[in-house]
């Protein structure tokens, strides 16, 4: 079993899933009776929720991370030789680099079923502005080991795994001709980080819009439901007052039909009365 190929996997996942992942791991090759191994794979310490999110970026973003590396050794060149102009151009263009950096590992790590919170977002900012401004802070950082944020002054307790070894020395003509394809390719990478920002600062407008719009729509949502449910109360209330009246009504119609009934009674009863009277004045006639 490859440790370092199991140590990507296991430093590309949510830190809740990580102890779980690796165990099982240091198992799997302690079964197979890769004892040294496992003992590697079972050293490997859990991140945190900054480090995992620096670790994404090492791991899966190369590209994007390449720029925050050229904009880094300009940085450091510019310091070191004085060169206060070009220091301050490749300053302004820090906060851009490490803000798009930033929202590629929120993305990655939403992707990832984990979004980061603003402390573990805080502790990337520090990882990557380390990167900025120390070249051991880069190389750990390159390496994907990350357990805990960067600083500067402090880089390498930070990494679970050593990163790899530098190359041997160049020629100096070889080293000549290097740096200048290195330099052509920096810029190359630097623009295109530039264009990776604008566009990221476009998406970022346009998605704060969308927002608007939605919120505006939920407004007026909320109005015409609170407007809906004042004239559901307001039929409500009509209904309750309409069925108070139907009671009254038919309490009434139950009283009149009793006194219906009970008049049909008496007037039976007189029409009886009439007829025995009727009788008994034709029986007097008859015998008088």
């Amino acid at each position: 079993m490859d440790v370092n190929q199991v140590a990507d996997r296991l430093y590309r996942m949510p830190p809740g899933q990580f102890v779980t992942a690796r165990n099982a791991a240091a198992d799997e090759a302690r079964t197979g009776g890769e004892r040294d191994v496992a003992a590697r794979i079972r050293a490997l310490r859990r991140p945190t929720l900054g480090a995992w999110l620096a670790n994404l970026l090492a791991l899966e973003h190369g590209e994007e991370v390449q720029g925050l590396l050229e904009l880094g050794d300009g940085l450091r060149r510019a310091t070191e030789q004085l060169h206060g102009d070009e220091l301050r151009k490749l300053s302004a263009q820090k906060q851009a680099v490490v803000s798009a950096l930033k929202g590629q590992a929120r993305a990655a790590a939403v992707a990832a079923g984990d979004p980061p919170s603003e402390g573990a977002l805080e502790d990337l900012e520090q990882t990557l502005l380390a990167v900025l401004t120390d070249s051991g802070a880069a190389a750990t950082f390159l390496g994907g080991r990350l357990t805990g944020a960067l600083s500067s002054k402090a880089t390498a307790p930070a990494a679970s795994m050593p990163p790899a070894a530098k190359a041997p020395p160049v020629a100096a003509p070889a080293r000549a001709q290097q740096h200048g394809a290195q330099a052509s390719e920096r810029r190359r990478r630097v623009a295109l980080a530039r264009e990776r920002v604008v566009e990221a600062d476009r998406a970022a407008r346009t998605a704060d819009a969308d927002a608007a719009r939605a919120r505006k729509a939920l407004d007026r949502a909320a109005a015409q439901r609170d407007r809906q449910h004042q004239r559901v109360e307001e039929i409500a209330a009509q209904l309750a007052k309409a069925r108070d009246s139907e009671r009254d009504l038919a309490a009434a119609q139950r009283s009149a039909l009793a006194r219906v009934e009970n008049t049909d009674r008496e007037a039976r009863r007189a029409h009886g009365r009439a007829r025995d009277a009727h009788a008994h004045l034709d029986q007097l006639d008859r015998a008088a």
